[in-house]
């Protein structure tokens, strides 16, 4: 039944033109740190610690929320449209597994944005002529990166769920990631679902150490709270229908 569901939602996504933002997003973020860390050899150690925190600059703060929030308004949109909604809540499954169809579809969409990411952090590695081993931490800031992602994932659900436009939830999540710059900077980085995705990717900061299990728990709890907050509300419109 769940596999139906997502089977669904997957098709919300063919020939659909956020594949253009999945492509162009990551894209433009990893030309922009690239080049940063060309025209800056004076400053920076030709490393791969070096041009992830260029990488990284732009991207866990502007770009990856924008293209995370345009992932979950588009799988919400054609709910939105005339009385689809109502057809929604008469599918006959039950309503933790239209959430769990939804979820899933954006955590696949996130898996697929951040094994990009780092595909171009390589080749970008390649082309400025990096020599040393790819470090081992990769594989650590991939595994956080994606558990930071979906924190954002379900909250950007439960919005873009609640609010019918498709430009203020993407707008939220882009003022939410510019706004986990402080919280990062100020050491609450844990304590708000924006700054997770930077934090567990050391954004700018390849050599941070962070608290692994508070990390995962801050993730777990997030994702756990909006997604009860979004089976409540599908509740209570059973209720009112």
């Amino acid at each position: 039944m769940l596999n139906n569901v997502i089977k669904a939602e997957n098709l919300k996504l063919k020939g659909n033109p956020v594949w253009i933002a999945f492509l162009l997003l990551p894209a433009l973020s990893a030309l922009i740190g690239t080049l940063n860390f060309t025209y800056n050899q004076g400053v920076l150690s030709n490393t791969w610690n070096s041009l992830w925190s260029q990488h990284t600059l732009f991207l866990c703060y502007f770009f990856m929320p924008a293209l995370i929030g345009t992932y979950c308004a588009y799988l919400w949109r054609m709910e939105h449209f005339n009385h689809n909604l109502n057809l929604f809540m008469t599918v006959p499954v039950p309503r933790i597994y239209l959430l769990f169809g939804k979820l899933i579809t954006t955590a696949k969409m996130a898996f697929l944005s951040i094994s990009w990411i780092f595909l171009l952090f390589i080749v970008c590695g390649k082309i400025a002529h990096i020599t040393e081993p790819l470090p081992i931490t990769l594989i650590e800031w991939f595994l956080c990166g994606l558990l930071g992602c979906l924190s954002i994932c379900s909250l950007q659900l439960f919005l873009s769920m609640i609010i019918r436009s498709f430009s203020i939830p993407v707008g939220i999540s882009l003022l939410g990631g510019i706004l986990g710059l402080l919280f990062t900077t100020k050491g609450y980085a844990l304590y708000w679902p924006y700054a997770l995705l930077s934090y567990g990717m050391r954004a700018n900061k390849p050599g941070m150490q962070i608290e692994l299990l508070p990390f995962i728990m801050s993730c777990i709890l997030f994702v756990s709270v909006f997604l009860i907050l979004s089976l409540l509300l599908l509740k209570h419109r059973d209720i009112k229908a």
